[in-house]
């Protein structure tokens, strides 16, 4: 058994560079390549630019679309792309089995002057068999996107093995499921999949028990076969109890430093507390305003938890909503990540184009979509 380790080990050194890198094969859409090949929907306003291909759909979503002449299997893809507003686009594929058909799948592109790198793991998908034979991407109507390259990436074996081993020590965040659940170590089988694990519910990687279950299979047929005592298979479940153990108490350890990087060790007005973000300061501003009034409307994203925390945090004040004649009744109101609620012309509180309040001010902006506002009653 050591022996193999060894071997394994020298043959991982031993073998070519090119082992060790990735292939990667780049179109690149500022170039002649940007006119070449490339199929579009006759709503797609299609043009050329210096940052590479802008497509504009004019009356309906538009697609563009490719052949993909790549001659290396695809583990994953980055796309340089720039768009002056948030943009759910879906990238598209057809494989070998399906024919015309196309699959897709969502991406979030961040808005902004700024040229974005999205890095797209294909693994993760079923329907994925690492040879596609199109490539596209699908574009709501009214969207503004410039794409500058796309990367196709096939990782070598050594690249492979290194993103299973830091899977194993990924951390998710923790969130109020923590307290009864957790994902634990998963089975990385790429460097991209690697940083997005947990990205997504349930997490894209496979889960790494699996390979703690194999080392207890494969050391039990080995113990079984050289005829070694039960104490010899007790010591190495101890061993594998350990090792995870360490993992576990690991991750457990990661939360309390986010906790302290992101909370305690920063000044009031610049803590973010786990997926509530800053609304713990939120609420200990508030506090003392609206203790002179009886009740206060408040408004936010989520109903939960934000909601009993308010209550909790203003006591005797309480919160209220909007409705049954409260906006004419209570002056004050309190909104926690509600961007599209915005002041109007009037100096009233609008939200897709309704009314919500009487006139007022804006007392205090914590952030867009977060203040504290009083209507004139």
């Amino acid at each position: 058994m050591r022996c193999l380790f060894f071997y394994t080990v020298w043959l991982l050194i031993a073998l070519p560079t090119s082992a060790h890198a990735a292939t990667v094969t780049t179109w690149d859409l500022t170039t002649d390549f940007a006119r070449q090949g490339w199929q579009a929907n006759t709503n797609v306003q299609m043009s050329q630019t210096a940052a590479g291909i802008r497509l504009q759909p004019q009356s309906a979503e538009g697609t563009l679309r490719r052949v993909v002449d790549v001659s290396h299997n695809i583990d994953a893809a980055r796309l340089w792309y720039s768009t002056p507003v948030d943009t759910e686009v879906f990238i598209m594929w057809a494989n070998r089995n399906s024919g015309e058909s196309m699959y897709k799948s969502p991406l979030q592109l961040a808005g902004g002057p700024d040229v974005r790198i999205w890095e797209i793991d294909f693994e993760q998908f079923d329907t994925w068999d690492y040879e596609p034979t199109i490539f596209g991407v699908l574009l709501p109507n009214g969207a503004d996107v410039t794409l500058q390259n796309i990367e196709f990436i096939r990782y070598s074996p050594t690249e492979k093995l290194a993103a299973l081993l830091q899977g194993l020590w990924q951390f998710d965040d923790i969130g109020p499921y923590s307290i009864n659940f957790l994902w634990g170590p998963r089975w990385s089988q790429n460097p991209i999949q690697t940083t997005q694990i947990f990205w997504v519910k349930p997490p894209a990687a496979t889960s790494a028990n699996w390979l703690m279950y194999g080392v207890l299979g494969v050391g039990a047929l080995y113990i079984w076969l050289r005829k070694k005592s039960v104490q010899t298979f007790l010591v190495l479940l101890a061993c594998v109890w350990i090792a995870y153990d360490i993992r576990m108490g690991a991750e457990f350890l990661s939360y309390t430093y986010d906790d302290y990087q992101s909370y305690h060790s920063q000044q009031i007005g610049q803590r973010t507390f786990r997926e509530r973000l800053f609304f713990n300061d939120l609420a200990e501003v508030v506090s003392p305003v609206v203790q002179s009034h009886d009740k206060y409307i408040f408004l936010s994203g989520e109903r939960w938890p934000y909601l009993g925390l308010i209550r909790y945090y203003t006591y005797p004040s309480l919160p209220t909503t909007p409705f049954d004649g409260n906006s004419t009744k209570y002056p004050l109101w309190i909104v926690y990540q509600r961007p599209d609620i915005t002041l109007n012309a009037s100096q009233q509180l609008v939200a897709n184009g309704q009314v919500l309040s009487p006139p007022g001010r804006m007392l205090h902006e914590f952030a867009n979509g977060s203040f504290i506002f009083q209507t004139e009653l």
